[in-house]
């Protein structure tokens, strides 16, 4: 399925964009009244899920192999 098109994000994009906008459009209105924007947790996980997908946990892999105290596992 994946090679089809048929993951995370695609699956989940129809449910979190509109409560994305709807956060959004609040977070604009509350900015030209001049007052501050409130944060939505939906906005990381667009965030996450969007910019980099499954590939933003290569990072944490690579630092947690580098860290590790054992010589197995360290590289």
């Amino acid at each position: 399925m994946w090679c089809c098109g048929v993951h995370g994000m695609m699956v989940f994009m129809p449910l979190t964009t509109p409560i994305t906008m709807a956060a959004f459009a609040a977070n604009a209105e509350l900015f030209a009244a001049g007052q501050a924007p409130i944060f939505h947790p939906i906005f990381m996980t667009q965030a996450i899920a969007l910019l980099g997908g499954t590939g933003n946990t290569l990072a944490l892999v690579i630092l947690c192999l580098k860290k590790a105290k054992s010589k197995q596992l360290s590289v």
